[in-house]
């Protein structure tokens, strides 16, 4: 390669590293989007559910304050507690026994755990967290899956040698 030494080489050289800090910022900048968005749950121990289990019976009958003073409820939104919050404890339960979750006795008369696509029961991205701690994991993984989305979309459109501000705004829009 003796055509790219001398005098034109240095100035390519001197644009890649500053080219690289660039797209390393880019990154860094949809993690940080994620744990921002996340920052309650993540760092001070809340837990996300998108419902207040005071809406439901028998909690309801005994606050009509809350009922009363307006607040909204989407009832809808009582999966996150009655479904996926026990699958994830199950989870974590099976995995700490070093057993995959295939069965589970607890509901019903029991059921396929691991056929329900919903139990995460294997799925790498969700397992790590809960061996860790699955109420707490529940909101890792949710914040690890928006910073990949921001992540991976910026890399796609990298990919398709589109500039790199057009690249972080498609990434940041799509996460």
């Amino acid at each position: 390669d003796a055509e790219n030494v001398g005098p034109d080489a240095a100035p390519a050289d001197r644009r890649q590293p500053r080219e690289d800090r660039r797209r390393l910022a880019a990154l860094c900048l949809f993690w940080a989007l994620a744990a921002g968005f996340f920052w309650r749950p993540l760092f001070h121990g809340e837990i996300l559910i998108p419902v207040n289990p005071r809406s439901w019976h028998p909690w309801a009958l005994e606050d009509p304050e809350w009922r009363q003073a307006g607040s909204k409820v989407n009832p809808l939104m009582g999966d996150a507690l009655t479904l996926t919050y026990p699958w994830r404890l199950y989870n974590a339960e099976m995995l700490a026994r070093r057993e995959i979750p295939f069965w589970n006795p607890y509901i019903f008369s029991g059921y396929p755990h691991l056929a329900a696509l919903q139990s995460h029961a294997v799925y790498p991205l969700t397992a790590v967290f809960d061996l860790w701690d699955p109420v707490a994991g529940i909101a890792w993984s949710m914040a690890v899956h928006l910073a990949l989305a921001g992540t991976l979309m910026f890399l796609f459109l990298c990919r398709l040698r589109i500039g790199l501000a057009a690249a972080v705004l498609g990434g940041v829009v799509f996460e």
